[in-house]
């Protein structure tokens, strides 16, 4: 899901943009939010992770985890629309549908506390009118670590987006020390969110100036539910420790060549490409499968919950994906 707290500056650089106050805390329709602070609550409440072909990048320094999960409710069913100038057919989620990024570890040091568990959510709502709701929930300092809080507001732009950061940042760094003030210009960086959720963004074929990359996204600007649906994608290289690397059914390329690997003192380890072309990744879905692999498993999980919530012509549109896992 969304963009989150632990990405280095320069990356973050690419995310922000400034932009003067034209909304009001009305237009954003900006309200408080709490979530149990235990990750077993996503799926007690009907959430799904989904689990992408290749394993996402993370910060070995703090045992960092991120998973998204998806919900999207009962008796809705999502749709497929082809894009003929990318030769690809996108997701549209139905109204309801909410999409949730964790991300989590131990002994993050931060400004005001140090967070064991989760240490930020971020996340969207589908609303019945198909407008787009972001929500933010994190720890508070001072505060029971049983809850997580924030804000939800309605998705109308880099300023809205920018105001909602106002209320995030007084929630999270009250009273905050000269020390916290790097941390909340990174906040408030991360949550310009619509920055990087784009709708129908196109496989990238070259990364950025800082070296990032992301894959395409769907008609409602997510990322991870579509990944799932093949076997291949974009290697995701926000942050500095590669799990692909250990995964004996994942290979990493560079067109027709291998991707080079690159490790540095430990908590180092990314592929590259040569002239900043972006690394796919591919995993060998028949073999993972065959010697039950859970990561592959856990892959098949979360095509089985879309094949469950989907359309029958967007069934046909991934059948081949849906029969490598048995799902009909």
């Amino acid at each position: 899901m969304a963009c989150v707290r632990f990405l280095t500056l320069t990356a973050l650089i690419l995310f922000a943009c400034v932009c003067p106050f034209t909304v009001q805390a009305q237009d954003i329709q900006l309200h408080a939010v709490r979530w149990p602070n235990r990750i077993s609550y996503w799926q007690q409440s009907g959430f799904v992770e989904m689990v992408p072909p290749l394993w996402l990048p993370t910060d070995l320094s703090i045992h960092e985890y991120v998973r998204v999960w998806l919900h999207i409710p009962a008796g809705e069913k999502v749709s497929v629309q082809w894009l003929p100038d990318q030769k690809r057919y996108t997701l549209k989620f139905p109204p309801g549908t909410v999409a949730d990024r964790l991300d989590g570890g131990e002994n993050q040091i931060q400004a005001m506390f140090t967070v064991n568990g989760i240490a930020d959510v971020r996340g969207a709502k589908i609303a019945a009118d198909g407008k787009t709701w972001w929500h933010v929930y994190e720890p508070v300092p001072g505060e029971s670590s049983k809850w997580l809080r924030g804000y939800a507001w309605l998705r109308t732009g880099p300023a809205g987006d920018n105001l909602a950061a106002d209320s995030l940042i007084k929630l999270y760094y009250p009273g905050a020390p000269a020390k916290a003030k790097q941390e909340m210009a990174v906040f408030r960086r991360l949550n310009q969110c619509g920055a990087c959720h784009q709708v129908n963004l196109p496989v990238p074929t070259t990364e950025t100036k800082d070296g990032v990359s992301f894959p395409e996204t769907d008609a409602d600007g997510f990322y991870q539910p579509i990944t799932v649906l093949t076997d291949s994608m974009t290697l995701v290289n926000d942050r500095p420790w590669d799990l692909n690397v250990d995964d004996p059914y994942v290979t990493v390329w560079c067109g027709q060549q291998k991707a080079k690997l690159t490790t540095q003192d430990h908590t180092y380890r990314r592929y590259s490409c040569p002239h900043q072309a972006v690394p796919i990744g591919k995993l060998d879905m028949l073999a993972a499968l065959k010697h039950k692999d859970a990561h592959a498993l856990g892959v098949c999980a979360a095509r089985k919950y879309l094949y469950e919530h989907m359309q029958e012509d967007g069934r046909k549109a991934f059948a081949a994906s849906f029969a490598e896992c048995a799902i009909h």
